[in-house]
């Protein structure tokens, strides 16, 4: 049930029976459960940090006390969401996922990602080629939407190809740690991310543009990284006229279909003043505010948390993302420093623009920090 967890991470959509109960959430249960009967597994390891436990308890304590006084009636779903992500979703896997232990974790990851970009890639070419839609039961899902030349963007096993960027790009860094550790070749990899450039998902390329760039220049193949830097401004230089109208295209397709307007919007609305009662500025409206007030949720987990539970949620949410980046600058053991710090910052850069804070695949970079500082405790203190 342990090993089952992490496979089960993507499956936040397809195939799931409900919305709300996911895989991951009733694995995570389970497997914390059958851990708990494991006595000699327990023994071995170390109690969780106090800070995770702090967080937890801080999240569970905030939102009941924003429930309490809240603005408006509370949405019951959203207050067990916000009081339970937490422990399912950091507590739980950290707890149960140590038994597994950092090498068999990321080599799990590095398959994960495989599958997913391998999917998508199947995915391109029998909606494009030959007019067949994979047959992955959704409880929740959008239309299909034609990108440019009439190709359609792939989602692979999620709600929309933006999610299947941000799992990618947040998963990408940890399989690459996993080639490093062990020296494997990296064709497979990048064959899979074929599938997830089929996504067409503009933060996501952005993303995994400068990370590759970085990557690269970190790596001190320095003849390799100029090459490529070459080949991009001549690619650039040559099609810079076709590329432009492309870019115009998705543009007009954008703002004719209200997606780009609407998109934009749900950033920035707010029909509430927060100057009324500064109180509400620190601890929010109350869990699910938006249905309470009777407006559309805002299309970023940031802006929904901040008007949910206010400054409070959001540093509490951003805290131990902060803290591990600190522990990760300020170690000795900065062999795999940029991987991780990459995977931890794209968790936080789709954040601005998916909802779906409740998605595991958020956390699993604070998981597997947490891993490599129990592996290499004894080897390097100052490794996290």
């Amino acid at each position: 049930m342990n090993h089952l967890y992490i496979f089960s991470v993507p499956f936040v959509n397809a195939f799931n029976f409900s919305s709300v109960f996911i895989y991951p959430l009733i694995i995570s249960c389970l497997a914390f459960l059958t851990f708990q009967f494991n006595v000699r597994k327990k023994l071995e390891l170390s109690p969780i940090p106090n800070d995770y436990l702090l967080i937890c308890f801080s999240w569970l304590l905030l939102s009941t006390v924003s429930a309490l006084f809240s603005v408006n009636h509370v949405n019951l779903m959203h207050l067990i969401s916000y009081a339970s992500f937490t422990l399912i979703f950091i507590i739980f896997p950290i707890i149960f996922l140590r038994s597994i232990g950092f090498n068999k974790v990321i080599y799990y990851c590095y398959l994960i990602t495989l599958t997913i970009g391998f999917i998508a890639l199947l995915e391109f070419i029998l909606l494009n080629f030959y007019d067949t839609k994979p047959n992955f039961y959704r409880p929740r899902v959008q239309e299909l939407e034609v990108l440019f030349f009439g190709f359609y963007r792939v989602r692979s096993i999620f709600e929309e190809p933006g999610h299947f960027a941000s799992f990618y790009c947040t998963f990408f860094p940890l399989a690459l740690v996993y080639l490093k550790v062990y020296k494997k070749h990296p064709l497979l990899l990048l064959i899979s991310m074929m599938g997830f450039i089929t996504s067409f998902s503009i933060a996501g390329l952005f993303f995994m543009s400068i990370f590759l760039l970085g990557y690269l220049i970190l790596s001190k193949n320095y003849i390799f990284t100029i090459l490529i830097f070459l080949l991009v401004v001549i690619f650039i230089l040559f099609f810079i006229e076709p590329i432009t109208n492309i870019l115009l295209m998705i543009y007009e397709l954008k703002l004719s279909s209200g997606s780009l307007e609407g998109r934009l919007s749900r950033f920035t609305q707010d029909e509430f003043d927060f100057s009324e009662n500064i109180r509400f500025l620190f601890t929010g409206l109350g869990p699910g505010s938006y249905e309470g007030l009777d407006y559309e949720s805002s299309l970023s987990a940031y802006m929904n948390i901040f008007h949910d539970l206010g400054l409070i949620g959001i540093l509490i949410f951003l805290y131990p993302y902060f803290t591990t980046s600190i522990k990760l600058l300020n170690s000795n053991y900065s062999k795999y420093r940029f991987l991780l710090l990459s995977s931890l910052f794209s968790a936080l850069y789709f954040l601005l623009a998916i909802p779906n804070y409740f998605y595991p695949h958020f956390y699993i970079p604070l998981i597997v920090c947490y891993l490599f500082k129990e592996r290499n405790f004894k080897e390097d203190d100052n490794f996290l």
